[in-house]
């Protein structure tokens, strides 16, 4: 496991890290060097085995493995056997009369008003739910006790079956999991090859649905990662790499196999937060602090914000409706939005774009792989955003011939010419990324205005300059890989490990008695995550605890996290939560409670435990004298309705310090970056594009 020395081994060989992102149709992998220089790699991925697919892209920069110092990487590997069914067979014990939670859900519905709806089936069905007849009350007291017969019997049922899996989610068992705890010790006496996920192991939390749900998909795809996680250890070794492997969480931070195999279902969301923590480092370097995430692709957009520095985060997330995972989790929003996205006309004859995607395959028409709709990407190019022969770079044949047929199929019901089609199409594309948008600022309380756009993904840069003009957002900043942010940002994140306590408790005038018991769980906690760290070998000065708690007025279901303060907690420092909890509570709905109305109670306490690692270093241009010029060349753009003589450069040419003005396209193998007229644009030292989105206004200001 890597700690804060990474490298390890023959010093006087040249070190390197790489960062791998694995997703459904590519594999990216970035390498950064002791200073800094990135390389880059891209092919395909190799589903079901995905790990080939990964062990190939880091192959691929023709390095010895074994000067490999870390190895971090993001899977989709659970996400897509969610999504495709393609989990372990799964089943789940629960308590008498509980054996239908898993699919009773909360009793509201995707689709209000479509009365032909019906939600996608349950990941466990039901002759795979099994009951025991056992119960506690609500403080944990025994009422029936667990017969260890009944499960033995249970347990050769499961046998018969065949199952992979089990999940064990037994009612109130987040007070006392002692039912649970002899539940998984006959278990592993009786089916010692059974993966068994047991619900106090993996959240233990108040809300029988989230913490059914979120165990059950743990034991869904437990089989699956832990078959990946050997596989990818196995053939890394034979390929002469010994050293540390990390994999990316959904919270942000990077993990061990171990802790993969045991609590798979943190890493689903890998990816987008791998991006949403490489952004904050990145703009920090760049001087910005509070920076929204553009991360688009080509089916989707996740928006994710930072504020002054700190991520905002959820308290859960949801792959498809009906199964939310109740973990930690970098707050994202997404929709389907991106380059194949579909423009489509209703019933009613408006144009319309998305959700539907062309995926990557057919693809849009202008890949010539079946497509024949019209998408966002044949838009772009059919207005001459990007360059046909240089699309990733010059690897993909384009037709643009396809392109501009896809689109006319819109632009000759609408009596628009194919030009005013396509700007139209990209257009709605842009309103419905900039709702994306004001959810994640306005709808909580943030004033767009006061941030930054930071575009990543392959398709981000296209589009984030005219989706931030729209939303008052005054710059944009485009990193130098966007295509590749995520894979690199996993080289930027530390180890951490998230555990939680269901507390329940309102502050009344007499308040020792909460924090005799938040202090008690606290210590807990803190005990428990580092033992993680300590398993890990992170040693001591590299070791941060941080404290939250989920905090509401007594009678709502919702809460609002707020930090805690470390050390022992008294009246002042619960003081100090309190008055956070009312800012933020003021700042995103717009009222309080006074206390002579409603109390205030502490509904779960929260400790993250985070291990500090040492960062791939980003490449300082400034340092590098890098001079001149860069060669422009020009072409044809539409932009506002009308064709521009367009500056064309390339990314890799541009030194730092240098400033242009748009319109302006900058093409790289990974993404192209659009400058659309009026704005201003310039290099910092780290080779980051900053657009001044609203330049004349920021002279009159100045």
């Amino acid at each position: 496991m890597p700690t804060a020395n990474h490298a390890k081994g023959n010093a006087m060989k040249e070190r390197f890290s790489v960062g791998v992102d694995i997703g459904g149709t590519f594999t990216d992998a970035v390498l950064v060097d002791g200073d800094g220089k990135l390389h880059h790699n891209k092919v395909s991925s190799t589903p079901p085995d995905f790990h080939s697919g990964l062990v190939a892209a880091v192959k691929g920069f023709g390095r010895p493995l074994d000067q490999m110092q870390l190895l971090a990487h993001g899977t989709t590997v659970g996400v897509n056997a969610i999504i495709s069914r393609r989990g372990a067979r799964t089943g789940l014990i629960t308590t008498k009369g509980y054996r239908d939670t898993l699919v009773l859900r909360r009793g509201d519905r995707e689709r209000q008003f479509d009365l032909w709806w019906n939600p996608a089936p349950a990941l466990v069905p039901r002759k795979h739910r099994f009951e025991v007849d056992e119960r506690l009350d609500y403080a944990g007291e025994v009422l029936r006790p667990l017969d260890p017969d009944e499960v033995r019997r249970l347990a050769s049922r499961i046998e018969r079956c065949e199952l992979d899996s089990i999940a064990v989610i037994l009612i109130n068992s987040f007070v006392n999991p002692d039912h649970e705890r002899q539940i998984r010790d006959i278990l592993a006496e009786e089916l010692p090859d059974l993966y068994v996920s047991v619900s106090h192991e993996i959240l233990r939390e108040i809300r029988e649905y989230e913490r059914t749900s979120t165990t059950a998909i743990n034991a869904y795809i437990g089989p699956v990662m832990s078959t990946y996680v050997g596989q990818l250890e196995s053939q890394l070794r034979d390929n002469g790499y010994d050293g540390g492997i990390v994999i990316g969480t959904s919270t942000g931070g990077v993990t061990t196999p171990d802790v993969v195999r045991r609590v798979p279902a943190r890493t689903v969301e890998s990816g987008p937060a791998a991006g949403v923590m490489a952004a904050r480092e990145i703009a920090r370097l760049a001087g910005f602090d509070s920076v929204v995430t553009f991360d688009m692709g080509g089916t989707s957009l996740d928006v994710g914000l930072i504020a002054d520095g700190d991520v905002r985060r959820a308290k859960h997330y949801m792959i498809e409706w009906g199964s939310p995972i109740h973990f930690p989790c970098i707050d994202v929003f997404s929709i389907g939005a991106g380059g194949g996205s579909l423009a489509w006309i209703d019933a009613g004859g408006a144009l319309r774009n998305g959700p539907q995607s062309a995926g990557a395959r057919p693809g849009p028409a202008c890949y010539g792989t079946g497509g024949t709709d019209p998408t966002n990407t044949d838009a772009q190019l059919v207005l001459g955003r990007f360059d046909p022969s240089a699309f990733l770079g010059g690897a993909m044949t384009i037709y643009p011939d396809l392109a501009r047929g896809a689109i006319e199929t819109i632009a000759e019901p609408l009596g628009m010419d194919v030009e005013q089609a396509a700007e139209g199409i990209l257009a709605i594309a842009n309103n419905n990324m900039l709702s994306s948008l004001r959810l994640a600022t306005v709808e909580r309380g943030y004033d767009p205005r006061d941030f930054s756009l930071f575009a990543l993904g392959g398709a981000g840069p296209l589009y984030a300059a005219e989706v931030a003009r729209a939303g008052q957002i005054p710059t944009v900043i485009v990193p130098r890989h966007p295509g590749l942010t995520s894979a690199f940002g996993l080289l930027l994140i530390d180890i951490r490990h998230d555990v939680s306590r269901s507390l329940l408790r309102t502050i009344d005038q007499d308040v020792t008695p909460v924090l005799d018991e938040m202090n008690a769980i606290y210590a807990e906690l803190e005990d428990e995550v580092t033992a993680l760290l300590e398993e890990e070998a992170i040693p001591a000065e590299r070791r941060l605890l941080q404290r939250e708690a989920d905090v509401r007025y007594f009678g709502q279901s919702e809460t609002i996290t707020v930090p805690v303060p470390s050390g022992k907690l008294g009246e002042a420092e619960l003081a100090s939560v309190l008055e956070t909890f009312n800012a933020t509570q003021l700042r995103e709905f717009g009222y309080t409670m006074p206390p002579e109305v409603s109390r205030t109670e502490i509904a779960t306490v929260r400790v993250a435990g985070i291990g500090t690692v040492d960062k791939a270093p980003l490449e300082n241009l400034a340092a590098s004298n890098a001079t001149g010029t860069p060669e422009r060349r020009s072409r044809a753009v539409w932009f506002d309705g009308r064709e521009h003589d367009t500056s064309i450069y390339q990314r890799d040419d541009l030194p730092a310090g240098f400033r242009f003005e748009g319109p302006a396209i900058v093409e790289q193998t990974d993404s192209t970056v659009s400058v659309p007229p009026g704005m201003r644009a310039r290099v910092d030292d780290y080779g980051n594009i900053i657009i001044d989105v609203f330049p004349d206004q920021a002279s009159a200001a100045s």
